[in-house]
């Protein structure tokens, strides 16, 4: 209820005080503003740029990740970066993972966060029997290098808006695998396969694996023409503010 009654309050304050609009998205605008102000073209979409150098793929990271945890080169991993929260949709995740082992037994779920569910997530993982083919490893500094680690991304979240770690992983080459409910405006590189939550676990293992065999691609140009690269951000940040 606090939370609710304090995003009401944001939205009125938003919507009459703010000088200048920005948002990340056609969602988090509607969200935030209100529909009327995004299709009168009140607010501006600023997107959630990056430097692009820091998260691409690497072959010496994702060796030290790997080794780190005694993952072998063959070994197949499905990674997932969140908080574990109802929002991310854990317990939906490991039940894909399940199927996943029934394919390819020789791979590794690798998650990376902390939580309140944490603990229960867990306990499912221990239910189905499988703790030794999935590795908790906490809240992570060094992001771009897990990524390299990882062969696929998978994110069946429950809701998004648009989220950041899906830019990062595009940025890494990666091929996703997320739920419908994340805005389309997300995929930027043409790496990102939507599937509906409505979709059986054993469907969307085998999207993930079809996705996991995909080819790792550099996506820096595309994140050029998109406007998600830090310097078209500065640029564009500056006209809107001070233009």
């Amino acid at each position: 209820i606090k939370a609710w009654l304090a995003h009401l309050a944001g939205k009125v304050l938003y919507r009459k005080y703010v000088d200048v609009k920005i948002a990340p998205s056609d969602l988090a605008a509607e969200y935030t503003f209100g529909k009327k102000a995004y299709v009168n073209g009140e607010v501006y979409i600023f997107r959630n740029a990056l430097d692009f150098e820091q998260y691409k793929f690497d072959e010496v990271n994702r060796a030290i990740v790997r080794g780190e945890f005694g993952i072998s080169d063959s070994t197949l991993v499905i990674g997932h970066i969140g908080r574990f929260n109802q929002q991310k949709n854990h317990a939906f995740l490991i039940r894909i993972f399940n199927e996943i082992l029934k394919i390819k037994n020789d791979s590794k779920l690798f998650l990376v966060g902390n939580g309140i569910l944490e603990d229960e997530i867990k306990k499912t993982v221990n239910d189905y029997n499988i703790a030794d083919k999935v590795i908790f490893a906490g809240v992570r500094k060094d992001i771009s290098n897990v990524m390299s680690a990882f062969d696929v991304f998978a994110f069946p979240s429950f809701y998004e808006g648009m989220p950041n770690v899906i830019i990062e992983a595009q940025a890494n080459g990666l091929n996703c695998v997320l739920s419908d409910t994340v805005t389309k405006e997300a995929d930027i590189t043409g790496l990102l396969k939507y599937c509906s939550l409505n979709e059986s676990a054993e469907r969307w293992a085998k999207n993930i694996l079809d996705c996991a065999n995909k080819p790792r691609v550099d996506t820096k140009q595309k994140f050029i023409k998109a406007g998600y690269d830090i310097e078209s951000s500065i640029k564009q940040f500056q006209q809107i503010v001070f233009e």
